[in-house]
């Protein structure tokens, strides 16, 4: 069996906690904006364009952190297709899942900004609703 690296573990952690953290605060937000007592109030547009203004922020440093580990994937792949062992069917499948799995810290790099957004929202909203 496969030992795995880094990025694959760091890439599982990511997707589950996002996956469960907006699990949450989408389903509070779509109550908050069913509620027909607050349709179209202040409070209710506000709330709006900062989710809309979050996730364009999210987004752009997402592309950045994105454009980062990319422009290093040549530096990080040289070493393991430079070796002599690279010649050999072991050597090469072993750089080709060294390659796979940079490719993965690109992507991980990409969804992070919104992993951290999104496990923050959900913080703020079980404060919220501990206060009541």
């Amino acid at each position: 069996m496969r030992k795995q690296t880094v990025q694959t573990r760091s890439a599982a952690r990511l997707v589950q906690e996002t996956a469960s953290a907006s699990m949450e605060v989408i389903a509070s937000r779509m109550l908050a904006l069913a509620d027909p007592r607050e349709f179209g109030s202040r409070k209710q547009m506000r709330d709006l364009s900062g989710m809309v203004s979050e996730k364009i922020e999210a987004g752009a440093q997402g592309w950045l952190g994105a454009a980062v580990e990319l422009g290093m994937l040549p530096y990080r792949l040289a070493p393991s297709f430079a070796s002599p062992s690279a010649l050999t069917a072991s050597g090469a499948a072993k750089a080709w899942a060294e390659a796979g799995s940079l490719w993965l810290g690109v992507g991980v790099a990409a969804a992070s900004p919104a992993r951290r957004r999104v496990v923050a929202n959900r913080s703020k909203l079980r404060k919220r609703k501990t206060k009541r």
